[in-house]
């Protein structure tokens, strides 16, 4: 007999027990209810769906079960959430950003900060060999907000123990067994249970290294026998088998993959189910969060089509019910505590943790509190994981948390293209205590029309962030042109290097200062010059300094915060053949949001030189979009309707003003106006006559490769300019 004919026989066999006369059920406990919610990514957003029927009908169950996604959405009901709490939360949660690995950019310290948002994938590096990751994502946001969502019931340790008993589960990886949790820390739980092999990496629980539960039992029937259902309804999100047309993509196979997997206890468990529910889906895949409302109706649409044996149960079990009281026990709003302690370190000093963590008991702690110090501790790069429970103690409540260090060298690469520099390759590494505990040594290569290496042996002086010395040592191979009128008159070929001492300090996680001594050396070559114009070549000393401060909420187009930064040379007489001269220029970006979803954003960028005559690659540059203002800088100074290198002096500046609307929160427009001139008199730079201003409009989606951005720009000398980018920034 098929899986289909067995279900409809259960189900009549339950439409023939209602049948009966209240009679003979008196003195009877009336049957208990329980709800298995399978997996299935996004589509599992469908089970809200299925709830709100089951509420508008007065079913109420008494235990829940689920697998991955399914894990998350019985959970949060088994804890006491209504369904109408689901869908708001399914609908404000920003899924994509959820899944990346970030952390709020406040809580990075000054290198992340500039380093952060440049790879597009990142390689550990063990025993010197470069590794794959165990998963492409950690998976250390989505478990901070699982924490953030179960922090009512964060005391309670048995799942029994919630308004609607609950049990979810997981597979081990290294038996292929299930893992059925059903006590300890909600979060962990959920956590583990939708721990997509490749995708996340494995959460280990109870010496355990734990994966999707979907692999061995997606629509776990079986537990909610096994907690006591007498009627067990099965809500099945899973995708049916595709074509071999239909598999197109590495994801597409990837997700069939798990699917026959899936499939081979899919049979049994379904003649557990007394009711089966099936939403129609269509081609809803496993990440299409960008269709929630679709998902979450369909789901309602395939409750309301089994209406009359939904009605029919409802009967059987005492008739409607209200819901149950949500967060039956009192919702925990601070705890506390009087002892924090750490487990599982071995290589970091607890002073050190301590120090991150940032809470000093005895101290009342909030979910908001931990989620904070969390972030301050992944901010390192130092942990993997990190969980936390509180356990009564004679003197009082203990904060635990189990952390899984993580301190592995790397291997990052970016990749690029604009229309203006082509393809561009970033290669980074970071090498921690190779010369010596507590040293890092950090090198970069830009390859592109540009090439560009840094590296950088940084070194512990004890004294944590507030002293740093090192040394440096970089290399640019780049060009510079000359236009004269807006016509491009010359272009020279300039190789550049240079090295040098340093120290820098961190004061918290906005301000650095560096300040060194170093020395440079130079070829300047004539690509595109006029007659008799030869190669120019030197050395030179300079003493140099670096401050800077940055508030800012993201590298691109930041939406609040502030950015500052001065930077300084001087280069004395006796390293160059003319008179020494001295540079610096300093920088400013301010981002005020007007509303949730518009940022007003304002900039100026103020460059002088003072002394002699400065070599042609320590002149300022203006013009292009993303191009660099200082030879040495990064490209991200943009002067909107113009080439690059249109303008250039011994003293410059450009003020900038955008407007910027987030259409969703991965779509945005923004319009761009800008100002600016390059003089070599500095008291003509702000002259009317000799300022020229700029505008663009430009539309962008934020992509997990970074940022994909169209530009029109124009300005008063030139025509409209088209500009395209994909990618981070670098």
């Amino acid at each position: 007999m098929n899986t289909t004919n067995k279900r409809i026989l259960r189900t009549l066999a339950i439409l023939f027990i209602l049948s009966m006369t209240v009679s003979a059920e008196a003195g009877q406990d009336k049957p208990k209810i329980g709800i298995a919610f399978s997996g299935g990514g996004a589509k599992g957003l469908a089970h809200i769906g299925v709830l709100k029927v089951f509420e508008e009908e007065g079913l109420q169950a008494e235990i829940v079960t689920g697998t991955s996604m399914g894990s998350i959405i019985a959970g949060l009901y088994a804890m006491g959430y209504s369904p109408a709490f689901l869908e708001n939360m399914a609908m404000n949660v920003d899924w994509f950003d959820v899944f990346r690995e970030t952390v709020e950019r406040k809580y990075l310290s000054m290198d992340q900060k500039m380093y952060r948002d440049r790879y597009l994938l990142a390689f550990p590096v063990y025993d010197g060999k470069a590794q794959l990751p165990s998963g492409l994502i950690k998976g250390q946001k989505i478990h901070r907000l699982f924490y953030e969502l179960t922090w009512p019931v964060i005391e309670i340790d048995d799942f029994s123990d919630f308004p609607r008993d609950f049990s979810c589960v997981a597979t081990d990886i290294a038996t292929g067994e299930p893992y059925v949790i059903d006590s300890g820390s909600l979060a962990d739980a959920m956590r583990a249970s939708m721990a997509i092999p490749t995708a996340f990496a494995p959460f280990n629980m109870d010496g355990r290294k734990l994966v999707d539960g979907g692999l061995v039992r997606n629509l776990p029937s079986l537990d909610a026998d096994a907690l006591g259902a007498d009627i067990v309804i099965c809500i099945d999100v899973s995708t049916d088998l595709v074509g071999a047309d239909s598999l197109r993509s590495l994801l597409e196979i990837t997700d069939q993959t798990i699917n026959i997997l899936m499939r081979s206890t899919m049979d049994e468990q379904q003649e557990h189910c007394d009711l089966y529910i099936k939403p129609d889906l269509g081609t809803t895949g496993t990440l299409d969060f960008d269709n929630i409302p679709y998902i979450i109706e369909q789901g309602e649409k395939a409750a309301r089509a089994h209406i009359e044996e939904i009605r029919a149960i409802v009967k059987r079990t005492g008739g409607f019910r209200e819901p149950h009281d949500q967060m039956e026990k009192t919702p925990v709003t601070s705890i506390e505590i009087t002892e924090v302690r750490l487990d599982g370190l071995s290589e970091m000093s607890s002073s050190f943790v301590s120090s991150l963590l940032g809470i000093k008991p005895p101290v009342s702690v909030t979910a908001d509190d931990i989620d904070k110090a969390l972030q301050r501790m992944y901010s390192t790069g130092n942990f993997s994981r990190i969980s936390y429970r509180f356990q009564q103690e004679e003197n009082g409540k203990t904060l635990i948390l189990e952390i899984e260090e993580e301190m592995p060298d790397y291997i990052g690469l970016g990749l690029r293209y604009d229309t203006r520099w082509s393809f561009s390759a970033l290669l980074g590494a970071r090498m921690i205590g190779l010369l010596g505990r507590g040293s890092t040594l950090s090198l970069e290569m830009i390859f592109s029309r540009r090439v560009d290496l840094l590296g950088m042996y940084t070194i512990d002086a004890g004294l944590g962030r507030w002293l740093r010395p090192g040394i440096a040592a970089n290399y640019v191979d780049d060009y510079i042109e000359v236009f004269e009128e807006g016509e491009r008159t010359s272009r020279y070929g300039v190789r550049a290097g240079g090295a040098g001492i340093f120290t820098e300090t961190d004061f918290g996680y906005y301000f650095r200062c560096v300040v060194g001594a170093g020395g440079e050396w130079y070829s300047i070559r004539p690509d595109i010059a006029p007659a008799g114009t030869g190669t120019e070549a030197g050395s030179l000393f300079f003493l140099g300094g670096d401050f800077w401060i940055d508030t800012l909420d993201r590298s691109w187009m930041p939406r609040k915060g502030l950015k500052l930064r001065a930077s300084g040379q001087y280069i004395p007489e006796m390293s160059v053949n003319n008179d020494s001269y001295s540079r610096a220029y300093a920088q400013a970006i301010a981002a005020i949001p007007l509303h949730s979803r518009v940022t007003l954003r304002g900039s100026f960028l103020y460059g002088i030189t003072g002394g002699g005559k400065p070599l042609p690659h320590h002149r300022y540059y203006l013009g292009g979009i993303m191009s660099w203002f200082d030879y040495f800088g990064e490209r991200n100074v943009s002067f909107f309707g113009y080439e690059p290198f249109e303008f250039s002096g011994a003293n410059a500046y450009l003020a900038g003003a955008d407007l910027q609307i987030e259409i969703t929160s991965r779509w945005l427009i923004a319009g761009h106006f800008s100002m600016g001139a390059a003089e070599d008199d500095r008291n003509q730079v702000f002259k009317s006559e000799n300022t020229y201003t700029g505008g663009a409009g430009t539309i962008a989606y934020d992509t997990p490769v970074g940022p994909v951005e169209l530009s029109v720009s124009g300005s008063e000398r030139n025509g409209l300019k088209l500009w395209f980018g994909i990618g981070h920034h670098f």
